[in-house]
């Protein structure tokens, strides 16, 4: 008999289901559809759209910040691992071009609900975590002593804004030659230039 883990796969089918249509849209029965079960086994694992909702949203920030915490604890210099984390990003987006819109609109839709999901144990300890690494940083002198608070929004508005410019510049009605990787690029230089300001780090 097949060993099937149910509800990583109802998890793994609501995450694409969420993030391409958003939670609105998003329907329980073709979620139940894609992992191969009916409704009333879906719920038997998830009683509401909410909470399925939760789990996968839960899932997403956990993955954002432990991306944040691995670059903090490196020893490379702070752009360099701004550099290779911000690939990262890039190339998870990539995989993911739909992410970076449902972060804004699930953000937009539901802030306490956000707030909730981060407010989480797991979630909760990751981030105090990255935010005890950041303020070493700052100690060692090795960046400036700017609010934490201040850093991370900037951070994420920055990263995801290409992807959603992207689609708006390759619309036909610019009438423009349009690269993404070079404009993706272009970008991270930017930003890189930005934080090296803001965070007083030589180049």
């Amino acid at each position: 008999m097949e060993n099937r883990d149910i509800e990583q796969e109802i998890i793994n089918a609501a995450r694409e289901t969420f993030i391409h249509c958003g939670y609105t849209d998003a329907s329980m029965t073709e979620i139940a559809e894609r992992v191969g079960i009916n409704r009333p086994t879906l719920h038997y694992y998830f009683r509401t759209k909410e909470k399925l909702f939760n789990a996968v949203f839960g899932g997403i920030i956990k993955e954002s910040i432990e991306k944040i915490r691995y670059m903090l604890h490196s020893d490379r210099p702070f752009l360099e691992r701004l550099d290779t984390i911000i690939d990262s990003y890039y190339e998870h987006f990539k995989a993911n071009p739909d992410l970076p819109m449902f972060f804004l609109k699930e953000i937009q839709r539901n802030p306490a609900g956000f707030i909730g999901e981060v407010n989480h144990a797991e979630i909760r300890n990751l981030l105090m975590e990255v935010m005890t690494l950041y303020e070493r940083e700052i100690k060692e002198k090795k960046i400036n002593d700017v609010s934490f608070d201040l850093v991370l929004p900037s951070f994420y508005m920055l990263l995801i804004t290409p992807f959603i410019g992207e689609r708006l510049m390759e619309n036909p009605v610019f009438n423009v030659s349009f690269d993404a990787d070079d404009y993706l690029q272009r970008w991270k230089a930017n930003m890189l230039q930005y934080f090296s300001l803001l965070l007083g780090i030589e180049n």
